[in-house]
């Protein structure tokens, strides 16, 4: 070989070298991965952590445990396309099995190893969002009975206007004052259909009915009038001087499940009250009927006040309105009203549902000693002096039966305590009265340390207010600086 051959063998041979090292060098291409830690689950919603790698984003998918297994192209082109952090993925069913599918998706459109992990939302505890967030029944200091919801009540409809001295009021010095911290929607009876809503008021067709029911709940829910005045009536104050320190809680009345249609004759049907929602004919002498057309009421209620969104109003549980709970031994005619047979149960259901459950008998009516033992939460006493029918050594008895019970107590007033209507000689008697039960309270270490309620006739504390009489005046900031010292909570 000579020289020149071997020169150019050579630099064929270097030309080839540096022509291979000119081509790129293939490396193994990066895939997107992903990793999933499920770090809650609700009943509608499950929450997850994730984290990726090589990847633009990831692509989530939730579907029945039952169905069939996607493929990673499925997931990635119809699945929920997220970012690496915290995710929530809601609109899911309670009590539900699932399976959660996610990839990681590249810039490039490469899809990642399919991930997987099975879990199953919780049951609906069936809570709207105000009993969700609480852990026991709503505390207050001063339950203001507002009575509405038959046709007789003069004024008829409660207003913004006519709540507003039951809401706050203008001190000597001037300044405006929260007043009644909770509020009591009652009602007895329905004269426009002529029905009892509460046992013992003889009416010309008996015992309330479905129909009667549900209009109740149409006068309290009525638009501008009812809890719609009093949302107004709070946030108007709360705009003045700022919000009070919780929201007023609200008291609904159930109306009572009185087993027979004519509760003073035992031959009277107990079949009058309507049909369920689900077409059950109600029977109201079998307690599984009471019990349901109980909770029926209460989930309504709550159905419509959760429809409202009211901002200063809290819902606090629900009142019995008959003022005595006979059992067997104590209380007159027991077989027609049979109430251990519901009322343990319904308070058992109400506390589930994170409501309470409250009552004011009259003095000394049956069942006074026993209700704790029936689940009720919250029981004031009337001590029916207000009216002169009871003497002083009675009224001091009053207080020593609600000491021992753990019971608060009801003040009571009227239209008769109001000089501009019923002129100074005849209101004083009712008046010193008043001062009485005021004063009595102090006396009894109730002030202050016991919750009250108060019983004002239909419209006393707005004429108290609105009058012009000195004497009237007076009592009125005597009154509402009673209400707003009694800071039992």
């Amino acid at each position: 070989m000579t020289q020149k051959t071997s020169f150019i063998s050579f630099a064929t041979a270097l030309l080839s070298l540096l022509s291979c090292s000119a081509e790129p060098v293939e490396t193994p291409a990066r895939r997107p991965a992903m990793q999933m830690e499920i770090i809650a689950v609700k009943p509608t919603a499950v929450t997850l952590q994730v984290d990726l790698v090589n990847a633009d984003h990831g692509s989530l998918l939730v579907r029945n445990a039952s169905a069939y297994a996607p493929a990673p192209e499925e997931v990635a082109a119809s699945g929920t396309s997220v970012k690496a952090g915290e995710v929530t993925l809601d609109a899911l069913e309670s009590g539900t099995d699932y399976i959660l599918y996610g990839v990681a998706v590249a810039a490039s459109g490469a899809v990642g190893q399919l991930e997987q992990q099975p879990f199953t939302t919780e049951a609906s505890s069936g809570l709207y969002p105000w009993e969700d967030a609480r852990a026991e029944v709503p505390s207050f200091s001063n339950l203001d009975l507002l009575y509405g919801g038959s046709a007789h009540r003069v004024p008829n409809q409660w207003s913004p206007d006519r709540l507003a001295p039951h809401v706050s009021y203008i001190d000597p010095s001037g300044q405006e004052q929260w007043l009644f911290d909770a509020f009591l929607a009652i009602e007895f009876v329905d004269t426009k259909r002529k029905m009892a809503i509460s046992l013992g008021y003889n009416t010309d067709n008996g015992s309330a009915t479905r129909i009667s029911w549900e209009a109740l709940l149409d006068y309290w829910f009525e638009q501008d009038a009812g809890f719609d005045a009093l949302e107004k009536a709070v946030a108007a104050v709360a705009g003045r001087i700022g919000q009070p320190p919780y929201k007023r809680r609200v008291v609904m009345t159930i109306p009572d499940p009185i087993p027979l249609q004519f509760w003073s004759d035992p031959n009277s049907t107990s079949v009058y009250w309507g049909r369920l929602d689900d077409g059950t004919t109600v029977d109201m002498l079998k307690p599984e009927h009471r019990l349901a057309v109980m909770r029926w009421f209460v989930s309504q209620f709550r159905e419509r006040w959760h429809k409202k969104e009211y901002q200063h109003l809290e819902l606090a549980g629900f009142y019995i309105v008959n003022e005595e709970l006979a059992t067997p031994g104590d209380g007159w005619g027991y077989q027609f009203k049979m109430t251990e047979d519901i009322y343990p149960a319904f308070c058992d259901y109400l506390h589930k549902i994170r409501e309470g459950m409250f009552w004011i008998p009259y003095f000394e009516a049956p069942g006074w000693r026993k209700w704790k033992s029936f689940g009720i939460d919250y029981a004031y006493m009337q001590p029916n002096y207000f009216w002169g029918k009871k003497d002083k050594a009675t009224f001091a008895r009053f207080f020593s039966d609600i000491l021992p019970n753990g019971m608060g107590m009801e003040i009571e007033l009227d239209e008769d305590v109001v000089v501009a209507n019923a002129g100074t000689t005849a209101a004083k008697p009712y008046r010193e009265r008043l001062y009485e039960y005021m004063n009595n309270c102090k006396t009894y270490d109730i002030y202050g340390n016991k919750r009250l309620a108060y019983y004002l006739g239909q419209d006393a504390l707005y004429q108290l207010a609105r009058s012009t009489r000195p004497e009237d005046m007076t009592l009125y900031q005597d009154f509402c600086a009673f209400v707003a010292g009694n800071t039992y909570r």
